[in-house]
């Protein structure tokens, strides 16, 4: 078992409570709620930091009733429960962890071991193959976590943390998470984004529902082997079909594009998206449509943690 789920700031806090959601005119009573919450899951943080596990499992389940949207919560109410010997309640609780993106991979691995604590070998190696499918990167720590013992002379085992060995790319995994997304501009909620890491943490899956105007789509980012560039593969709704490619650049990724015009000049698409304070994430777009003399705006974008409240202008 490993506590990977830590609280680092308020601000992050707030990201993964969910609980700010409804009219502008609530969210002085949601901030409140948010400070309450903030306190509570900090003492709750700090009685499982002393081995309290029980109490520590009551205090997460309070806040989880309180907060249901709280990945954090959920993810440390799993893991307490387990410490606490309870391994039979342990396992229910990280399949619910296991359902919010942030969390998923160590959760998937939680599942791992209290599944063999109780002899259920096939389906423990099955969650931790899972949980290398999701991103889970500590080979070391799973190679000596004694929650494990009873699967580690299965061949399962070893063959699935060799595929951790290999090289993981992380450019981008800051974007990996549950997202609701603000134009930068007047403030307004324009979609809801998740991002999930795949395929042993090789592959970055979008799933973007707008608010309002705009077709809903997917993309599928990587890095191509071959090429040592980032790729994202985006198809909406309407089925276009856009085929960017990316380059680091100040800490985030810019892809590029080119859009095919009969007649003229192809348009040049360009979306950077890199990560803020707070937690957060900025995305822009423009286009050109002079072979990139000149670039106009097509949109800025706040991601900002599913249910945490937005204020206009507090971005930079």
């Amino acid at each position: 078992m490993i506590p990977l789920i830590r609280v680092a700031s308020l601000a992050f806090l707030i990201g993964m409570l969910g609980v700010l959601t409804g009219p502008a005119a609530a969210q002085d009573d949601a901030s409140e709620r948010v400070a309450d919450l903030s306190v509570r899951i900090e003492a709750a943080t700090a009685l499982r930091d002393k081995g309290k596990f029980e109490q520590a499992a009551e205090a997460f389940a309070a806040i989880v009733e309180d907060a249901p949207g709280s990945d954090v919560a959920r993810f440390n109410l799993a893991y307490c429960t387990h410490m606490a010997g309870q391994y039979e309640r342990a396992i229910e609780l990280h399949k619910t962890a296991a359902e919010f993106p942030r969390v998923r991979a160590v959760s998937l691995y939680n599942l791992a071991c209290a599944l063999a604590m109780t002899g259920r070998r096939d389906e423990a190696l099955a969650a931790l193959e899972r949980a290398v499918d999701a991103g889970f990167s500590e080979a070391e720590t799973a190679r000596t976590d004694s929650d494990l013992d009873a699967i580690r002379e299965d061949p399962r085992f070893d063959a699935a943390l060799a595929r951790i060995g290999r090289s993981l790319d992380k450019a981008l995994s800051f974007w990996i998470g549950a997202w609701d997304c603000y134009s930068a501009a007047s403030g307004s909620l324009v979609g809801h984004n998740v991002l999930e890491a795949r395929v042993a943490g090789r592959v970055i899956h979008e799933h973007w529902t707008p608010v309002g105007d705009g077709p809903a789509g997917e993309s599928w980012n990587y890095l191509d082997p071959a090429s040592g560039s980032w790729k994202q593969n985006w198809v909406d709704v309407r089925g276009d079909v856009v085929e960017f490619e990316g380059r680091r650049k100040e800490g985030g990724m810019l892809f590029e594009a080119v859009r095919p015009r009969p007649g003229a000049k192809p348009e040049l698409v360009r979306m950077f998206v890199r990560p803020t304070e707070g937690g957060r994430v900025r995305q822009t777009g423009s286009r050109s449509f002079d072979g990139g003399d000149t670039w106009e705006p097509r949109y800025d974008i706040v991601y900002v943690p599913k249910g945490e409240a937005y204020e206009a202008g507090g971005q930079k």
